[in-house]
Protein backbone atom coordinates (compact mmCIF):
# COMPACT_ATOMS: atom_id res chain seq x y z
CA UNK A 1 0.00 0.00 0.00
CA UNK A 2 1.06 3.55 -0.56
CA UNK A 3 0.90 6.52 1.80
CA UNK A 4 0.22 10.13 0.91
CA UNK A 5 0.29 13.45 2.75
CA UNK A 6 -2.67 15.37 4.08
CA UNK A 7 -2.26 18.94 2.85
CA UNK A 8 1.00 20.81 2.30
CA UNK A 9 1.44 23.06 5.40
CA UNK A 10 2.76 20.14 7.40
CA UNK A 11 2.77 16.76 5.57
CA UNK A 12 1.10 14.00 7.61
CA UNK A 13 1.01 10.51 6.17
CA UNK A 14 -2.20 8.49 5.74
CA UNK A 15 -3.08 5.53 3.52
CA UNK A 16 -3.76 6.48 -0.06
CA UNK A 17 -7.42 6.98 -0.69
CA UNK A 18 -7.37 4.24 -3.34
CA UNK A 19 -5.89 1.70 -0.92
CA UNK A 20 -7.61 -0.35 1.68
CA UNK A 21 -5.83 -0.59 5.02
CA UNK A 22 -6.40 -1.87 8.50
CA UNK A 23 -6.67 0.60 11.33
CA UNK A 24 -3.31 -0.28 12.92
CA UNK A 25 -1.38 0.29 9.69
CA UNK A 26 -3.26 3.52 9.13
CA UNK A 27 -2.28 4.84 12.56
CA UNK A 28 1.35 3.72 12.04
CA UNK A 29 1.48 5.67 8.83
CA UNK A 30 -0.18 8.68 10.47
CA UNK A 31 2.10 8.64 13.55
CA UNK A 32 5.43 7.42 12.15
CA UNK A 33 5.08 8.43 8.54
CA UNK A 34 5.44 4.91 7.12
CA UNK A 35 3.71 1.56 7.13
CA UNK A 36 7.04 -0.15 7.61
CA UNK A 37 8.51 1.90 10.48
CA UNK A 38 9.72 -0.42 13.23
CA UNK A 39 7.68 0.48 16.29
CA UNK A 40 10.32 -1.20 18.47
CA UNK A 41 12.84 1.51 17.47
CA UNK A 42 14.39 3.17 20.56
CA UNK A 43 16.58 5.81 18.92
CA UNK A 44 14.85 9.09 18.26
CA UNK A 45 17.49 9.83 15.65
CA UNK A 46 15.80 7.26 13.41
CA UNK A 47 12.39 8.94 13.44
CA UNK A 48 11.19 9.93 9.99
CA UNK A 49 10.89 13.60 9.11
CA UNK A 50 8.19 14.66 8.54
CA UNK A 51 6.03 12.67 10.91
CA UNK A 52 3.89 13.25 13.98
CA UNK A 53 6.34 11.27 16.11
CA UNK A 54 9.29 13.35 14.84
CA UNK A 55 7.47 16.63 15.58
CA UNK A 56 6.40 15.56 19.07
CA UNK A 57 9.95 14.42 19.91
CA UNK A 58 11.41 17.70 18.62
CA UNK A 59 8.94 19.71 20.70
CA UNK A 60 9.74 17.72 23.82
CA UNK A 61 13.47 18.22 23.27
CA UNK A 62 12.98 21.97 23.04
CA UNK A 63 10.89 22.01 26.21
CA UNK A 64 13.49 19.96 28.07
CA UNK A 65 16.29 22.26 26.94
CA UNK A 66 14.63 25.35 28.44
CA UNK A 67 16.28 26.37 31.72
CA UNK A 68 14.25 26.22 34.86
CA UNK A 69 11.82 29.14 34.77
CA UNK A 70 11.03 31.70 37.44
CA UNK A 71 8.28 30.24 39.57
CA UNK A 72 5.47 32.51 40.69
CA UNK A 73 6.22 31.46 44.26
CA UNK A 74 9.63 33.14 43.92
CA UNK A 75 7.95 36.51 44.46
CA UNK A 76 7.03 36.77 48.13
CA UNK A 77 5.90 40.35 48.67
CA UNK A 78 4.48 43.42 47.05
CA UNK A 79 7.22 45.31 45.24
CA UNK A 80 9.70 42.40 44.86
CA UNK A 81 11.98 42.93 41.85
CA UNK A 82 13.71 40.33 39.69
CA UNK A 83 17.46 40.89 39.50
CA UNK A 84 20.56 38.68 39.27
CA UNK A 85 23.60 37.89 41.40
CA UNK A 86 25.65 36.56 38.47
CA UNK A 87 25.33 35.31 34.91
CA UNK A 88 22.26 33.06 34.58
CA UNK A 89 21.61 33.45 38.32
CA UNK A 90 18.34 35.24 39.05
CA UNK A 91 17.80 36.78 42.46
CA UNK A 92 14.92 38.66 44.06
CA UNK A 93 15.44 42.17 45.43
CA UNK A 94 12.92 42.67 48.21
CA UNK A 95 10.80 45.77 48.33
CA UNK A 96 12.26 48.70 50.24
CA UNK A 97 11.03 49.42 53.76
CA UNK A 98 10.84 53.22 53.52
CA UNK A 99 8.47 55.17 51.30
CA UNK A 100 10.24 57.54 48.95
CA UNK A 101 13.46 55.53 48.68
CA UNK A 102 14.89 55.05 45.20
CA UNK A 103 16.66 52.15 43.51
CA UNK A 104 20.41 52.68 43.22
CA UNK A 105 23.49 50.73 42.12
CA UNK A 106 25.32 49.04 45.00
CA UNK A 107 28.06 46.56 44.08
CA UNK A 108 28.31 45.38 47.71
CA UNK A 109 24.88 43.69 47.61
CA UNK A 110 24.00 40.34 46.10
CA UNK A 111 21.78 41.87 43.43
CA UNK A 112 24.09 44.81 42.73
CA UNK A 113 21.21 47.07 43.71
CA UNK A 114 19.81 48.57 46.90
CA UNK A 115 17.17 50.99 48.13
CA UNK A 116 18.46 54.39 49.27
CA UNK A 117 17.19 57.77 50.34
CA UNK A 118 17.44 60.31 47.49
CA UNK A 119 19.90 63.12 48.05
CA UNK A 120 17.33 65.81 47.35
CA UNK A 121 13.55 65.69 47.74
CA UNK A 122 10.84 68.30 48.12
CA UNK A 123 10.71 67.82 51.89
CA UNK A 124 14.04 66.60 53.22
CA UNK A 125 16.99 68.53 54.66
CA UNK A 126 20.29 67.86 52.91
CA UNK A 127 23.75 69.35 52.53
CA UNK A 128 24.48 70.21 48.90
CA UNK A 129 28.10 70.20 47.76
CA UNK A 130 28.92 71.33 44.23
CA UNK A 131 25.34 70.78 43.07
CA UNK A 132 23.66 72.54 40.15
CA UNK A 133 20.04 73.56 40.67
CA UNK A 134 17.93 74.53 37.67
CA UNK A 135 15.16 77.09 38.32
CA UNK A 136 14.82 76.15 42.01
CA UNK A 137 12.39 77.61 44.51
CA UNK A 138 13.95 77.14 47.93
CA UNK A 139 12.44 78.00 51.29
CA UNK A 140 14.08 77.83 54.69
CA UNK A 141 17.56 78.05 53.14
CA UNK A 142 20.55 78.28 55.49
CA UNK A 143 24.01 79.06 54.10
CA UNK A 144 27.01 78.39 56.30
CA UNK A 145 30.37 79.83 55.18
CA UNK A 146 29.15 79.68 51.60
CA UNK A 147 28.75 81.91 48.58
CA UNK A 148 26.05 81.87 45.93
CA UNK A 149 27.36 81.98 42.37
CA UNK A 150 24.94 83.07 39.66
CA UNK A 151 25.71 81.66 36.22
CA UNK A 152 23.81 83.08 33.29
CA UNK A 153 23.64 81.91 29.70
CA UNK A 154 26.51 84.28 28.87
CA UNK A 155 29.49 85.70 30.69
CA UNK A 156 27.33 88.62 31.86
CA UNK A 157 26.51 87.63 35.46
CA UNK A 158 23.75 90.22 35.66
CA UNK A 159 21.56 88.20 33.29
CA UNK A 160 20.82 85.86 36.20
CA UNK A 161 19.23 87.24 39.34
CA UNK A 162 18.71 85.98 42.85
CA UNK A 163 15.95 87.24 45.11
CA UNK A 164 16.16 86.64 48.86
CA UNK A 165 13.27 87.74 51.04
CA UNK A 166 13.83 87.92 54.79
CA UNK A 167 10.72 89.35 56.48
CA UNK A 168 12.25 89.15 59.97
CA UNK A 169 15.32 91.34 59.42
CA UNK A 170 16.36 94.44 57.51
CA UNK A 171 18.28 92.80 54.70
CA UNK A 172 18.61 93.40 51.00
CA UNK A 173 21.01 92.29 48.26
CA UNK A 174 23.70 94.16 46.35
CA UNK A 175 24.13 93.67 42.63
CA UNK A 176 26.45 90.77 41.84
CA UNK A 177 29.98 91.71 40.92
CA UNK A 178 31.74 90.59 37.74
CA UNK A 179 32.17 87.06 39.05
CA UNK A 180 28.49 86.69 39.81
CA UNK A 181 29.04 86.57 43.57
CA UNK A 182 26.06 87.89 45.52
CA UNK A 183 26.69 89.61 48.83
CA UNK A 184 24.20 90.49 51.55
CA UNK A 185 24.02 94.06 52.79
CA UNK A 186 23.17 94.46 56.47
CA UNK A 187 21.28 97.70 57.02
CA UNK A 188 21.60 97.55 60.79
CA UNK A 189 24.06 100.36 61.40
CA UNK A 190 26.87 99.87 63.90
CA UNK A 191 27.48 102.98 66.02
CA UNK A 192 30.97 104.37 66.67
CA UNK A 193 31.75 107.19 69.11
CA UNK A 194 35.51 107.49 68.52
CA UNK A 195 37.93 107.48 65.63
CA UNK A 196 37.57 104.15 63.87
CA UNK A 197 39.74 102.17 61.45
CA UNK A 198 37.53 100.26 59.07
CA UNK A 199 37.88 96.44 59.03
CA UNK A 200 37.08 93.72 56.51
CA UNK A 201 34.03 92.79 58.59
CA UNK A 202 32.56 96.19 57.77
CA UNK A 203 32.26 95.40 54.08
CA UNK A 204 28.60 95.43 52.99
CA UNK A 205 27.44 96.95 56.26
CA UNK A 206 26.59 100.47 57.37
CA UNK A 207 28.74 102.08 60.05
CA UNK A 208 27.52 105.24 61.76
CA UNK A 209 29.71 107.79 63.52
CA UNK A 210 28.63 110.03 66.41
CA UNK A 211 31.07 112.84 67.16
CA UNK A 212 33.60 114.79 65.12
CA UNK A 213 35.80 111.76 64.40
CA UNK A 214 37.34 110.10 61.36
CA UNK A 215 36.81 106.82 59.55
CA UNK A 216 40.28 105.61 58.55
CA UNK A 217 40.83 103.43 55.47
CA UNK A 218 44.01 101.39 55.86
CA UNK A 219 45.86 98.63 54.01
CA UNK A 220 44.24 96.01 56.24
CA UNK A 221 41.38 96.17 53.72
CA UNK A 222 43.58 95.09 50.82
CA UNK A 223 42.50 91.95 49.02
CA UNK A 224 38.80 92.84 49.05
CA UNK A 225 36.87 91.92 45.91
CA UNK A 226 36.74 94.84 43.49
CA UNK A 227 33.50 96.83 43.99
CA UNK A 228 33.29 95.87 47.68
CA UNK A 229 31.41 98.58 49.55
CA UNK A 230 31.30 100.06 53.04
CA UNK A 231 28.44 102.42 53.84
CA UNK A 232 29.04 105.31 56.27
CA UNK A 233 26.64 107.57 58.15
CA UNK A 234 27.42 110.68 60.21
CA UNK A 235 24.91 111.51 62.94
CA UNK A 236 26.79 114.70 63.88
CA UNK A 237 28.90 117.32 62.15
CA UNK A 238 32.64 117.06 61.72
CA UNK A 239 32.80 113.46 60.52
CA UNK A 240 35.41 112.73 57.83
CA UNK A 241 37.29 109.95 56.06
CA UNK A 242 41.08 109.68 56.09
CA UNK A 243 43.43 107.48 54.09
CA UNK A 244 46.02 105.54 56.04
CA UNK A 245 49.60 104.98 54.88
CA UNK A 246 49.70 103.11 51.55
CA UNK A 247 46.01 103.72 50.85
CA UNK A 248 44.38 106.16 48.43
CA UNK A 249 40.82 107.46 48.86
CA UNK A 250 39.45 109.58 46.03
CA UNK A 251 36.41 111.85 46.41
CA UNK A 252 34.72 114.97 45.05
CA UNK A 253 34.61 117.61 46.42
CA UNK A 254 36.41 116.22 49.50
CA UNK A 255 36.55 113.60 52.26
CA UNK A 256 34.34 115.45 54.77
CA UNK A 257 30.68 114.71 55.42
CA UNK A 258 28.59 117.79 54.65
CA UNK A 259 26.71 117.74 57.94
CA UNK A 260 24.72 115.72 60.43
CA UNK A 261 23.01 112.70 58.84
CA UNK A 262 25.07 112.91 55.70
CA UNK A 263 25.99 109.52 54.28
CA UNK A 264 28.60 108.19 51.88
CA UNK A 265 29.81 104.92 50.44
CA UNK A 266 33.35 103.66 50.03
CA UNK A 267 33.85 101.52 46.90
CA UNK A 268 37.00 99.46 46.44
CA UNK A 269 38.78 100.00 43.12
CA UNK A 270 41.59 97.54 43.78
CA UNK A 271 45.27 97.84 44.87
CA UNK A 272 44.47 99.78 48.08
CA UNK A 273 42.51 102.38 46.13
CA UNK A 274 38.99 103.47 47.11
CA UNK A 275 36.50 106.04 45.91
CA UNK A 276 34.15 107.83 48.32
CA UNK A 277 30.78 108.98 46.96
CA UNK A 278 27.92 110.65 48.78
CA UNK A 279 26.89 113.81 50.62
CA UNK A 280 30.43 115.29 50.93
CA UNK A 281 32.19 118.63 51.27
CA UNK A 282 35.74 119.97 51.08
Amino acid sequence: MAVESIGTLYPTKIPALADSADIQLAFRAYHYGSYTFDTAEVSTANLLNPSIAYSLNSLQSQISSISTGIAVSTFNAKGDLLSASANDTPLILSVGVTNGHVLTINSATGTGLSWASPEVTLINSVTLTNKTLTSPIISGLTLSDASIILEGATADAHETTLTIVDPTADRTITFPDATGTVQLFNLNATAKTAAYTLATTDVNTMIQMTGAHAFTVSTNLSGMPVSSQIHLLSTTTGVRVTAGAGTTVRATPGLNFRGAYSSATLIYLGTNEWVLIGDLST
